[in-house]
């Protein structure tokens, strides 16, 4: 009888000392694989280019410029307004895509100094 309580202790405390041994078992793998997610390299931002703009696109812009304000039916009117847009169209182009390049530099500048 007794031989047979002390067996039942002695396997009572077995129990309890591998719940033990698992609950700081599992504790470590907690503590220790918390952040093995791996994370890209850093690298310096990347400002994408201006815009492509195409003399279609500029020649549109200097139509609306030169017939905001003109009537519909003022056709001489028009017709001169149309012609100085095509006539200003390159300009206009080279000077935004001129705009667009300076700004695209500073914006670059930025984030090389932030880098």
């Amino acid at each position: 009888m007794e031989r047979a309580r002390r067996q039942a202790e002695r396997a009572q405390q077995e129990t309890e000392r591998d719940a033990a041994i698992a609950q700081l078992e599992e504790l470590r793998r907690q503590t220790t694989s918390v952040h093995l997610q791996s994370f890209p390299p850093f690298r310096p931002p990347v400002v994408p280019g201006p815009q492509q703009l195409s003399p279609a696109w500029a020649l549109a812009e200097a139509q609306a410029h030169h017939l905001a304000g003109l009537g519909l039916f003022a056709r001489a009117e028009r017709a001169a307004a149309k012609r100085r847009a095509e006539e200003d169209a390159p300009a206009y182009l080279a000077a935004e895509e001129a705009r667009l390049q300076a700004v695209h530099g500073e914006l670059t500048a930025e984030a090389g100094q932030w880098w």
